[in-house]
């Protein structure tokens, strides 16, 4: 699913406990619908207790956080209804701000346009129906107050989200942007009128390491200071342009930072953090994997890089002999390698398929390739039997170089073949 940055949208979720069935909206339209579910959450009636989290996924109870899981943007109203909306009731009530009095199955509305106190003086976001049912902000629900992630940042303590008026203009959140030294990088920084007024962009603070100009960047050009204008917004544009200039030599855990501010005329403003990095990316090193005959091996080729994403590993060259498959795990599996693919005769799941090209980019995020020998295919076990090459490449797009894989294959209860 695709959302257009700087609109506003409504995304909407109704389940039916019978026929176990669900449908997703987006801005009134349906857009996705399961039906008649035999298995998994959705065919389970909902249980008194637990919490809602609003913006970042959790895979168990206030833990399993992952920052790519995170939402970057900003939540205007969250409402639960008690009965399933009809498509005709949602394309006609997405878009308004609503009278819960007026709704009488609207049993969670929250608008986080004020906030209140609790008696220990944390900071609440009140539920507009009176169920009581106010919300934390800037808290979580466990007595320690703390958010346990399941990468490097491990365990935090939450704060609060920015809030932004409803009548301000959006700037889409902190960009993150990924540099080389010594290059010049066209940056589009996003904001939007919720109101169709022109917005005048500013640079409030500057880089203290680099340059930014305007766009068309002359050959004189003199690089922005804080205070200064970018530019003007108007109509249906949704961004301004800068050039960055990357200064040279840069150190290996370098960044800066800068921030721009969208303004209307009668003052609403909504202000961004820009945050660039310089990726540092290592190639990946070769690797040398021992197999009996007969039998298929896993090899996980995936890594993060210097950027903090997971890199995409591309199959470069394929093997002389044996096949590479893509792995694929069911959806009701852990992880582990018996689920989906078994010894010889090979019996691979149905939507493993086999590589028969190169380059080609592996499927999911650890980057697992399954290696089959071929039958009663072995060699000297001193020597590779076989090998294929492979690269990382990254989320901003950059590639490294080639690594190789060497397989080994060991006969087993038979004499290796010349």
């Amino acid at each position: 699913m695709e959302l257009q940055v700087g609109k506003l949208h409504l995304t909407g979720f109704v389940w039916r406990m019978e026929p176990r069935s669900a449908w997703h909206y987006v801005n009134g339209a349906l857009v996705d619908s399961v039906l008649d579910l035999t298995e998994g959450d959705l065919t389970k009636a909902i249980q008194p207790g637990g919490y809602v989290l609003l913006g970042q996924e959790q895979d168990s109870f206030n833990g399993g956080f992952d920052e790519l899981q995170s939402l970057d943007g900003a939540i205007d109203e969250f409402r639960v209804w008690n009965y399933a909306l009809s498509e005709a009731h949602i394309a006609a009530h997405f878009h308004l701000q609503l009278e819960p009095l007026l709704y009488p199955g609207l049993d969670i509305y929250f608008s986080f346009d004020s906030l209140t106190r609790n008696v220990v003086g944390g900071l609440m976001v009140p539920e507009l129906t009176g169920s009581g049912q106010d919300g934390f902000y800037g808290h979580t629900v466990n007595a320690e107050n703390e958010m346990c992630y399941s990468t490097d940042r491990g365990c935090v303590a939450p704060t609060a989200p920015r809030s932004v008026a409803s009548h301000a203009p959006l700037t889409g959140g902190s960009l993150i942007f990924y540099i080389t030294s010594g290059q010049s990088l066209s940056l589009h920084l996003p904001a939007y009128s919720l109101n169709d007024q022109t917005l005048n962009i500013s640079l409030i603070t500057a880089p203290n390491s680099g340059a930014v100009y305007r766009v068309p960047m002359l050959e004189d050009a003199i690089a922005l200071t804080a205070g200064e204008v970018i530019g003007l917004l108007m109509d249906d544009a949704k961004d301004v342009e800068l050039v960055y200039v990357v200064p040279e030599d840069i150190e290996a855990s370098w960044n800066t930072t800068f921030r721009y501010e969208a303004r209307e005329a009668n003052g609403s403003s909504a202000a961004a953090d820009v945050i660039l990095y310089n990726e540092q990316v290592i190639a990946p090193t070769d690797k040398s994997y021992h197999l009996t005959e007969d039998t298929p091996g896993y090899f996980l080729l995936g890594s993060l890089v210097g950027d903090g994403y997971p890199a995409t590993a591309v199959i470069t060259s394929l093997p002389a002999a044996g096949t590479l498959y893509h792995a694929h795990f069911p959806s009701d599996s852990d992880g582990d390698s018996d689920s989906y693919v078994h010894y010889y005769n090979i019996d691979l799941a149905d939507r493993s398929r086999p590589i028969l090209s190169a380059p080609e980019a592996l499927d999911g995020l650890r980057g697992i390739v399954v290696y089959v020998p071929g039958k009663d295919q072995n060699g000297a076990t001193n020597e590779p039997m076989t090998s294929f090459t492979f690269r990382w490449l990254t989320h901003s797009g950059r590639e490294t170089s080639d690594a190789t894989i060497y397989v080994y294959v060991e006969a087993v209860n038979d004499p290796p073949n010349p």
